[in-house]
């Protein structure tokens, strides 16, 4: 065993180590980075090797992979190889510099320790060391890891205590190796290590060692020799604060259990000489906790213990000056204890030594920012101990008056000193410091407590004058000065003996007011504390008071002067209240007067009333600050004065000229805490909150403003439900000014948490007055498309009544629409409190909110339907739809309700009469039966059946047609409902003019035309046929006409095989009507394409109707022209909400895909239709024809030369942008017109839309859509660009998106030129943007859009006249151009390249092959085809110049007579002209020899050797 400790060696350390500490390993430590390592050969695992050897890679992720790898495949076994090998590289890898590899490697351990049991014992001697030493890692979540490991394998506190004892000698060998034997360079390979994670790691192993030896030592373990090695102790001036910690607690622990053998120079060197003059930052507690209890242990360690050079004072002065060095507060009471333990000959060889200590020691103080107060407590402590020991009674009071006293100074007098500068809570320590002074002597004390008094008397006189700029600043600062000195009195408990110094300090404030005026008021409240105090008898206080305070109420002393005849009781209201003199310093002295009188001071009705007069209104900020003043009195709670103020603010609020006033000294009541508190549960508050609703509703917006926030501030200080309640009721019975309907919401919700529901509903007589106005209106024939009664609306008779009886809101909500809206807003959320309603206001709510809910439905349908409210604005049907929604809601909750069901079931024995009131009643009867039914059908019809029994027979329509309405489904299918349905059919045969039996069978049929399958078809017959002759011959009034179409179309599909004229004469009918259908006879268009549509689809059966289809055919021409006639008669713009106009229009127009519209109807003008379907229909029409008629055009345009143009009636209809999607619209026709038309009739088209300079309109407009500019432009790659159909949008907005970006690509397509003039003008705030987004999502389009059509545009050439041939290459965006001129040479040739952003960039022309032209006029003709493709936009176009400008160049060119080619070996035409026979020649032929030349013909011999012979000489 080592000489290091004296324990019992084991074999194994004998083994490994030969003659202790400094002997030869024979084998590397298992801590070295050089160990040798594991033989892995025995483990069968292939992954586990893999792992394994991974541990002894450099790099850290590896290893922590390796480690979660290890715990994966380990989880269920571990061999015994495996945990061999593992118990090699544990040391190690728990050393690693990344705390994940070290957390998951004693996770790991656990885990394997857990697994395996007993076969893990023979190892743990090689496992323990690390394995404990990694509970003391410097990484907190390391050692949590370890100690969780251990409790997981050791699980009771015992067996890991007996850890420490049974492996203590391994434990031991780890300690010895860490700090003595390794370095930073044998823990680390430093080629790949820095040499700050090798220190670091270094650190971390020495730490955890001196852990280890700490714990092994408090277990009990002595005479470690290892504690007299000088390298132990130097770590306690180690730059890392870990190992100064642990070296501290080492040092410590040793001493408390008195091991033996500690070498007492070594230690006083290392922590004394060379550790106190230090950094301790990080260890400080530790360090000055391990220097107490060593100088506790041996004093001699300062003095003949310590032999370094540096005296062990100085070394003492030097800590102490660095303070608490960042550690807690503990650490200054600890300082103080070391001083006091360490022997005065060490630090004290005179009083001047003392006077050093103390210096350095409040250096220390001074550096403190944390623990301030406890570093100056310790150092008045320290302080008074050093005065105990100095035996001179002159020097000790030197030594407090240079040390103490300036505590006291500098807190008073707030000192700029650094060296007295005292920060934290500076009245504490010179508390604690006046305190100490006076337990030294009374003298010192006088002699502190004087120099403090004559210092701020000092102060008082030498403050600043009142024409200063730094006036209140100065006097400010005296006030708080003499606060100071008064209040240090009171917290170090020595009033008694300052008396007379506050006696000096009042009489010379009071003469120095009396001097100058009571100018400087910071000497008044000097005074005032000192009153305060109780030194109300001093007789020149009282003089004073008298005499000359009055005199000085209006100085800048004012408030102070009131305050104290305050506490004198001395009368100095009037003199305030009743001043010429209206200054500031009056107004402060009364503001001071109001808020600080008690009631006593207010005596008198004089007084009060004076007060109350000077308070007259709120008009003026002196006047609210009076009030306010009196309102912040916290001794007038009750005060009679403080009512009167507040009864007068609420009534302000109603008086008009008052109001802003009033609401501004509410809202600064309310932003002063106390005072808006006191207010919020005053009696006034429902008063205030009445108003204060009221005002919020005002048109007066700087009103309502200030309104809403003082009701919500007030709100939030108090419960305002009761207040409210009043408020609400008045506004359901319509008295008194109308609050906005939301506000009058949000009063019902807040007031319904905490009243009845009862109290918030209206009663009886309310309801009544809301109803009975709309009884009177009439109702439109048109709801019979819409309502469950149908036809049975043409019976409702009226009593037109005026409607100024409607009482109404500032919106024009009617008094019935405010109460539905608040009754269904309030208890949607609340309707459980609704269902227990009871008494005489929830019975009216059951039997009068169905009706109102049927008057808001009728208005939701139809506007011109009644007046329950004025202006239709998509915010306000929302707002109704939601009331619709609601109120269902509420009726399927009231439907448990037996009060409210019953009540509901008897109205339907009881309906009679046809006036307004009665159908309403009816409607609401249906909606809430209908619920009913849907729950109970058997039940429902068990109540009326003794009604449906005879109801064929029944003239009551309203009762009949509800019944049949609310049990039509479930009465068809019973054997009574199909002998209605026979009884009503053969009444209608017999006479189709009876009304009632119309309507009742109307609505059965409604509900399921398939019982007609359970009637003689023979019957049907008969009917269809007689009441088709009716229509024709008899049928009077709209009604009749209606419901006869409405039983046709019913019957049609089962008779529609029959064979007769019956065909002719209803299709007849229908044409005689359609001619002269009014705009308003919506019902009866209704009904007819009701019928219609039924004999169209009758076209589509199998076995057609030869005699249907021959009426249909015959009257063809005529059922266009009255079906467009229809169209034309729909087509009135919409100006309000009209659902059954709109239902019929978009019927209408689902049967005006096959019509030819008549040349006299105006299909632009049915385009700008306020009708959608008519609009879509028109579009429908013209989107279909007009392609079709450009051809025509064109023809015409080239064979007569006519003129066209675009319809004028299009052209407006483009210059209005009111209605986006009609706008759009009318812009897709205008494109319609170009896709079948010529080059020459778009040219027209064009030249008009820039004549007009629409399409700069457009452009505009098709930016804002696509949020160009917006930084997140629309998103088209969802849209098809290319195509648009109405028919598929999926609503306005996603049409008016697809609609935006369709047009746009048009406009790239059909007036590209236009667009880039256009776009040249614009700025790059939307150049940029918009090019990129065209090249996004367009480019690509238009490009293959345009090869296609040049592509095309080739192929219909003329073969006869050089065409030009076309290349489209659709990849690299470019077309190859290119005419053969002579078939021996190739064809001259060009490409037309399109740009990324085409067309918005000009496609760029350049040359592929020049053939029989010049160069010169070659690169003319590709400026000249680049300037037309720009300007015209048309690829085409360009071409056509080419083409032109080649057949132009070869017009009249003839071969050469020599080589018999138009194109000669230079690629030019023949330019040279024979004198002698006058044929043309290639110049080329000049350079030839004449051998050279082709063969030539006989008569061309003689030309040729003249030309030879002159071109040789």
């Amino acid at each position: 065993m080592s000489r290091k400790f004296k324990s019992q060696a084991s074999s194994a350390r004998a083994a490994s180590n030969f003659g202790g500490f400094g002997s030869f390993q024979t084998s590397a430590s298992p801590l070295a980075y050089v160990a040798e390592q594991p033989d892995l050969s025995h483990i069968s695992e292939p992954s586990v090797v893999v792992s394994l050897k991974n541990l002894s890679k450099k790099d850290s992720t590896t290893k922590a992979k390796a480690l979660d790898e290890l715990l994966d495949s380990l989880k269920n076994n571990a061999d015994t190889p495996v945990l061999t090998a593992w118990a090699d590289l544990y040391p190690r890898t728990s050393l690693d510099n990344s705390q994940i590899v070290r957390r998951n490697a004693h996770t790991l351990q656990g885990e394997l320790t857990a697994i395996a049991g007993k076969r893990i014992a023979p190892l743990l001697p090689k496992i323990i060391p690390s394995w404990l030493a990694g509970t003391f890692d410097s990484d907190k979540s390391v050692a949590r890891a370890a100690s969780d490991a251990l409790d997981k394998s050791f699980a009771t506190p015992e067996k890991r205590a007996v850890l420490w004892k049974l492996y203590k000698d391994s434990i031991c060998e780890r300690i010895e190796d860490a700090l003595l034997q390794q370095t930073s360079t044998t823990l680390s390979d430093e080629r790949t290590t820095s040499p700050d994670e090798a220190e670091q790691k270094y650190v971390r192993v020495v730490g955890t060692g001196l852990r280890l030896l700490t714990q092994l030592i408090t277990d009990g373990l002595d005479n470690v020799e290892i504690l007299q090695e000088k390298k132990l102790w130097d770590f306690a001036h180690h730059e890392d604060s870990y190992l100064r910690n642990a070296v501290c607690n080492l040092l410590r622990t040793a001493l408390f259990q008195d091991v033996q053998g500690l070498d007492w120079t070594v230690l006083s060197t290392s922590f004394l000489y060379k550790s106190l003059n230090k950094s301790q930052t990080g260890s400080s507690r530790a360090y000055a906790q391990a220097l107490c209890k060593l100088t506790e242990a041996r004093p001699t360690i300062w003095t003949s213990d310590y032999t370094a050079k540096t005296a062990a004072s100085k070394r003492l002065l030097q800590y102490l000056r660095q303070g608490a060095q960042n550690g807690p507060q503990e650490v200054w009471a600890l300082l103080v204890r070391l001083v006091q333990l360490i022997p005065s000959e060490t630090w004290m060889n005179s009083t001047e030594d003392v006077h050093a200590l103390a210096e350095a020691y409040r250096s220390g103080v001074l550096s403190e920012r944390i623990h301030i107060d406890a570093a100056w407590h310790s150092y008045v402590e320290l302080c008074s101990w050093l005065c105990d020991q100095i035996a001179s009674e002159d020097k000790r009071d030197s030594f407090v008056e240079q040390n103490m006293i300036p505590i006291i100074l500098s807190y008073v007098s707030r000192s700029t000193d650094d060296k007295w500068k005292i920060g934290g809570r500076a009245e504490k320590t010179a508390a604690a410091a006046a305190e100490a002074i006076l337990s030294e002597s009374n003298g010192i004390y006088e002699k502190a407590w004087t120099s403090a008094t004559d210092n701020t008397i000092e102060r008082m006189r030498l403050s600043l004058p009142e024409t200063a700029k730094e006036f209140r600043a100065s006097q400010d600062a005296v006030a708080a000065q003499g606060k100071r000195l008064l209040g240090l009195q009171s917290a170090a408990g020595t009033e008694p003996e300052t008396q007379d110094f506050n006696i000096t300090l009042l009489h010379a404030a009071l003469d120095l007011l009396k001097s100058r005026n009571g100018k400087p008021y910071g000497a008044a409240s000097v005074v005032d504390e000192i009153v305060l105090k109780g030194y109300t008898q001093d007789a020149v206080l009282n003089q004073f008071a008298e005499d000359d305070l009055p005199k000085l109420l209006d100085s800048p002393s004012a408030e102070q002067m009131v305050a104290i005849a305050l506490h004198l009781n001395k009368p100095v209201g009037f003199a305030l209240l009743q001043s010429p003199s209206q200054s500031a310093n009056i107004v402060r002295g009364t503001e001071s007067f109001l808020r600080n009188s008690r009631p006593s001071h207010l005596e008198g009705q004089d007084l009060q009333k004076t007060i109350l007069e000077k308070i007259d209104s709120f008009e003026t900020e002196t006047n609210r600050a009076y009030a306010i003043s009196v309102l912040a009195n916290p001794s007038l709670q009750s005060h009679s004065l403080k009512r009167a103020i507040l009864a007068r603010m609420t009534s302000s609020l109603s008086a008009p000229d008052d109001q802003m006033s009033a609401l501004i000294m509410l809202e600064t009541i309310l932003s002063q805490h106390a005072v808006a508190r006191d207010l919020s549960t005053s009696d006034f508050a429902p008063q205030l909150s009445s108003k204060l609703f009221l005002l919020a509703d005002s048109t007066n917006t700087a009103l309502s403003d200030r309104a809403q926030a003082s009701i919500a501030a007030l709100n939030a200080r108090g419960n305002m439900a009761s207040s409210s309640l009043p408020i609400i009721r008045q506004q359901i019975s319509g008295q008194g000014d109308t609050l906005s309907i939301l506000t009058l919401t949000e009063l019902g919700l807040r007031s319904i948490v905490a009243v009845e529901a009862q109290e918030l509903l209206p009663d009886q007589q309310d309801w009544q007055q809301a109803l009975m106005p709309h009884f009177g209106s009439p109702v439109p024939s048109s709801l019979a498309i819409t309502i469950p009664l149908h036809g049975a609306v043409w019976s409702v008779s009226s009593t037109p009544k005026s409607d100024t009886g409607v009482v109404r809101d500032s919106e024009d909500f009617s008094l019935l629409f405010r109460i539905t809206f608040f009754v269904t807003k309030v208890f949607i959320a609340n309707k459980d409190k609704l269902a227990s309603a009871s008494g005489s206001r929830a019975d009216a709510l059951h039997q009068y909110l169905p009706i109102a809910i049927q008057l808001i439905n009728e208005k939701v349908t139809l506007d011109a339907a009644n007046t329950v409210w004025i202006g239709s604005t998509d915010e306000v049907l929302s707002a109704a739809c939601d009331v619709l929604s609601e109120g269902s809601q509420l009726h399927e909750a009231l439907q448990d309700n037996e009060k409210f069901v019953q009540s509901w079931l008897s109205r339907g024995h009881q309906i009679e009469g046809t006036n307004r009131e009665h159908y309403l009643e009816t409607l609401a009867f249906l909606s809430i039966v209908g619920n009913l039914v849907d729950r109970q059908p058997k039940a429902v019809t068990h109540e009326y059946e003794q009604e449906l029994r005879t109801i064929y027979k029944s003239d009551n329509i309203l009762q009949s047609s509800a019944l049949l309405a609310a049990t039509g489904e479930s009465l068809l299918t019973t054997q009574t409902g199909v002998k209605i349905v026979n009884e009503l059919i053969s009444d209608i045969t017999q006479a189709p003019s009876h009304f009632t039996r119309l309507v009742q069978l109307n609505i059965l049929l409604r509900a399921d035309s398939t019982v007609l399958e359970k009637v003689q078809q023979q019957r049907l017959v008969f009917l269809f046929k007689n009441v088709a002759k009716y229509l024709k011959d008899e049928a009077d009034g709209p009604q009749m006409l209606s419901e006869c179409f409405v039983l046709v179309s019913q019957v049609i599909p089962f008779v529609h095989e029959i064979y007769g004229e019956h065909w002719e004469t209803l299709i007849s009918s229908l044409v005689d009507l359609w001619e002269f259908l009014a705009s308003d006879d919506v019902a009866i268009l209704h009904s007819s394409l009701l019928a219609y549509t039924q004999l169209q689809r009758a076209l589509k059966t199998e076995e057609v109707n030869d005699d249907l289809q021959e009426a249909l055919s015959n009257n063809k021409s005529s059922i266009d022209a009255g079906m467009s006639h229809c169209l034309q008669a729909l087509s009135t713009t919409l100006v309000e909400t009209d659902q059954p106009r709109l239902i019929t229009a978009e019927l209408l127009r689902r049967q005006m895909a096959g019509i030819d519209v008549p040349d006299s109807i105006d299909l632009f003008a049915l385009l700008g239709s306020g009708l959608p379907a008519v609009r879509r229909a028109a579009y429908d029409v013209l989107h279909r024809t007009i392609p079709q008629k450009q051809e025509q055009l064109s023809v015409d345009l080239a064979l007569d030369q006519k003129v066209a143009q675009l319809p004028d009636e299009l052209l407006q209809l483009i210059a209005d942008t009111a209605d986006p999607q009609r706008y759009l619209l009318s812009w897709k026709i205008v494109f319609d017109h170009y896709p079948k038309a010529s080059h020459k009739l778009r040219e027209i088209y064009t030249g008009s839309l820039k004549a007009s300079g629409r399409a700069d309109d457009l452009l505009d407009f098709l930016m804002e859509k696509l949020r160009i500019t917006s930084g997140r432009p629309l998103d088209a790659s969802k849209l098809d660009i290319t195509d648009y159909d109405l028919d598929l949008s999926e609503s306005y907005e996603h049409d008016v998106q697809w609609l935006s970006v369709h047009l746009y690509y048009l406009t790239l397509s059909y007036i590209p030129s236009l667009v880039k003039d256009w776009f040249l003008q614009q700025k790059n705030r939307i150049k940029t943007p918009l090019e990129s987004w065209t090249q996004k999502n367009m480019t690509p389009l238009i490009v293959s859009s345009s090869l296609n059509t040049v592509t095309n545009w080739s192929s219909s050439q003329d073969t006869d006249d050089r065409p030009v041939e076309i290349k489209a290459s659709p990849r690299g965006s470019e077309v190859v151009a290119s005419i053969q001129v002579d078939p021996e040479s190739p064809p001259i040739s060009l490409s037309i390249s399109l740009p990324s952003a085409y067309p918005l960039e000009s496609p760029v022309v350049t040359s592929r092959n020049r053939v029989g032209v010049s160069e010169k006029n070659w690169q003319s003709w590709l400026r000249t085809f680049q300037i037309i493709i720009f300007s015209s936009g048309s690829i085409i176009e360009g071409l056509i110049a080419f083409r032109r400008n080649v057949q132009g160049a070869l017009k009249g060119q003839s071969e050469c007579a020599i080589c018999y080619s138009i194109i000669g070996t230079d690629m030019q035409t023949p330019s040279k002209k024979c004198g002698t026979c006058k044929n043309m020649f290639h110049g080329v032929v000049q350079e030839l020899e004449f051998e050279q030349l082709p063969v030539v013909q006989e008569q061309l011999q003689l030309c040729l050797m003249e030309w030879a012979r002159a071109r040789d000489r």
